[in-house]
């Protein structure tokens, strides 16, 4: 009787397929499509909750597919190849920075739902670019060059209690958002085909109401742009920010040396030389950079960096 209990359950398992927290221990990988169009499709960046995908269509159209449904939704028009946008960490919001018609980039703010316009936050002639997001959603970073056209840091509290702090609140809020940082951890692998029956059952359901309670206050969007603050001001032009999840620093580079600066602007600290910084790991202890061609991490904020060898192949057709 045992021994066909084992059958069973062993069964059970090949019928429920792999498991996709064991992912690492994978031999082979089946990998299929999940956007195959006509288009020209690139760029693409999941959501924080492992639900959607935003991806570039085309020159510069944003697009949502939700990788439940498989619904596919235009979020953005728009011409420019260079449009960026990144996820709100509650996966309810883009930032996105792109051009106008008179080839002018601001940063604006949407709900990916569609629920609401986009708002431009900063509102300036000059060009602004590359919206990062705290852990908590509260500040957002991008570089600026409204300043004698050099790329400066700039930051904005999105929630606007924030600027009602003294000094000290401030220290305190960010070094409670810097532990919490070093707590995030992945997300649990998604099952979409539970999650499209969830879908179902809740929509059946005429009593379920689905509620957010991720985040806590609201968006200040529309005076944003009176509320701006630059955190570097020199004369060479800062790229590439990447504010840490505590939102108590923003990486980012100089040339081919990254940075960090502190929420207060009155500390920068040269991280390491001759990399591009890449993304964030998720507590922000680290950047996946390239190193002089090689992948590489960096460590935050001490700067020491680890080379990864990898195997390749060299095709010359």
């Amino acid at each position: 009787m045992r021994l066909l209990d084992e059958k069973i359950e062993e069964k059970t398992e090949e019928e429920e397929g792999p498991d996709p927290t064991d992912w690492h221990g994978a031999l082979r990988f089946d990998i299929t499509p999940v956007v195959q169009t006509a288009h020209h499709d690139a760029d693409p960046s999941p959501s924080p909750d492992g639900m959607s995908l935003a991806f570039r269509r085309g020159n510069g159209d944003v697009m949502i597919l939700d990788l439940v449904t498989g619904e596919e939704r235009l979020f953005l028009a728009s011409w420019d190849t260079g449009t960026h946008w990144a996820w709100s960490p509650d996966s309810t919001h883009l930032a996105l920075s792109f051009e106008d018609q008179d080839h002018n980039a601001d940063i604006w703010v949407g709900p990916v739902d569609g629920s609401a316009d986009l708002v431009n936050i900063t509102k300036h002639p000059a060009g602004d670019y590359l919206p990062s997001w705290s852990a908590d959603g509260r500040i957002l970073a991008f570089v600026s060059y409204r300043n004698d056209d050099q790329g400066d840091i700039y930051a904005v509290y999105l929630d606007k209690s924030l600027e009602t702090y003294t000094a000290q609140q401030l220290a305190d809020y960010y070094e409670e958002a810097t532990n919490n940082a070093k707590k995030i951890e992945p997300i649990d692998p998604v099952r979409f085909n539970e999650q499209e029956q969830n879908a179902e059952d809740a929509q059946g359901d005429e009593d379920s109401e689905i509620q957010d309670d991720s985040r806590d206050f609201e968006l200040a969007l529309d005076d944003a742009y009176l509320r701006l603050r630059s955190l570097t001001r020199g004369s060479s032009s800062e790229w590439n920010p990447r504010i840490l999840p505590s939102g108590a620093q923003v990486a980012y580079t100089r040339g081919s040396t990254a940075y960090l600066i502190g929420w207060d602007d009155s500390s920068e600290t040269k991280v390491a030389e001759g990399v591009s910084p890449q993304h964030l790991n998720l507590t922000g202890s680290a950047f996946v950079a390239l190193r002089n061609g090689n992948p590489a991490t960096v460590a935050l904020p001490g700067g020491k960096a680890t080379n990864t060898a990898f195997p390749g192949t060299i095709r010359v057709d």
